[in-house]
């Protein structure tokens, strides 16, 4: 029996990009040749390596909705017209997003066109953060020959309820001829990450980096007006409380912000602002595994107010949610 709850209410998005380079690796500099796809816009650009990648899913960026317990699957042709080359591929680097935890993925390659995985990438399902911190950064797949043809197959499951959310599989193909190169090895492809945050402990990973605010709820005021829309400054960090448009009333009692992997929860004393990951408030990390539940706290993004009246605000799709006594 499936969750009617889905994984996204809008849509579950795909995107593809191929680059291809032959590289001389001798003691001068080398000499770079590329080939470029970006699906959705059509656009080629011709180079020495032309590696193609064509989606099963046609020119379609969306796949629709996912509910809890379902399953799904999708196949990416991996071709090339010239010469033999090393392929890489990657995913979108980890996001710190409740999502990445809740739907599993299993990636590989089917290199006879049986339907079947013969060449594993992951190791069985694993949690999307875990794909996304082990590949955003490419992960060598093997060699591929003009006459030969692969299929890039990814599959995903949705294990735990999540609230309404987009999420996006995306997939980045990079190629070296090589005859240009006797190891693949010694090849990094353009790729890199920056670390969204430890959830279970620095919420910057140790460099600064803090998630976007994604809600914020106002807790203790039986009658909350809302009749406002929620300010953020700082890239998403700083929640604004009092403004030309709006001031936050006496009679709310405390703030609790939702970001990345974190609820943070801050008595309210007619402050201006909020600014997340700094120390002000008491956090609560999201348990892995655990569905919607966060780390010595029985508020989640369901309970957002711990059982006391109050109203949430989602900046995603800037609507409100009240618990009994609010005025929505």
């Amino acid at each position: 029996m499936t969750d009617s709850r889905s994984l996204s209410r809008r849509k579950l998005l795909w995107a593809l990009t191929t680059v291809g380079a032959a590289a001389s690796t001798g003691g001068g500099a080398a000499a770079l040749f590329h080939d470029s796809e970006s699906f959705g816009e059509s656009t080629v650009s011709a180079g020495v390596v032309d590696l193609e990648a064509e989606p099963s899913w046609g020119n379609e960026d969306s796949l629709g909705t996912i509910s809890t317990g379902e399953s799904g699957s999708r196949e990416v042709r991996l071709t090339l017209v010239d010469n033999p080359s090393y392929v890489w591929f990657r995913t979108e680097c980890t996001q710190c997003l409740d999502i990445e935890e809740a739907l599993y993925v299993r990636y590989g390659v089917d290199t006879s066109g049986d339907g079947e995985i013969d060449t594993p990438i992951t190791d069985g399902y694993i949690p999307l953060r875990e794909a996304r911190d082990r590949f955003g950064t490419g992960q060598f797949v093997g060699t591929l020959d003009p006459d030969a043809e692969w299929l890039l197959v990814a599959e995903w499951e949705l294990r735990e309820w999540v609230e309404d959310t987009d999420v996006s599989l995306s997939f980045d193909f990079y190629a070296t001829q090589t005859r240009h190169v006797s190891d693949p090895s010694d090849i990094e492809p353009p790729w890199s990450c920056v670390d969204c945050g430890d959830p279970t402990g620095d919420r910057s990973g140790g460099n600064g980096v803090v998630s976007a605010i994604s809600w914020v709820a106002f807790c203790g005021s039986p009658a909350l007006d809302t009749d406002f829309t929620p300010q953020l400054t700082d890239e998403g960090r700083t929640l604004l409380l009092d403004t030309d448009a709006y001031t936050t009333p006496d009679t709310v009692e405390t703030i609790a912000i939702k970001y990345g992997r974190t609820i943070e929860v801050f008595t309210y004393v007619s402050q201006d602002s909020l600014t997340v990951g700094v120390n002000d408030g008491t956090t609560y990390p999201k348990l892995d595994g655990r569905g919607n539940r966060y780390a010595n706290t029985s508020r989640s993004s369901s309970n957002f107010c711990n059982g006391e009246d109050g109203c949430k605000y989602e900046f995603d799709d800037g609507g409100w949610e009240c618990t009994d006594g609010g005025e929505p």
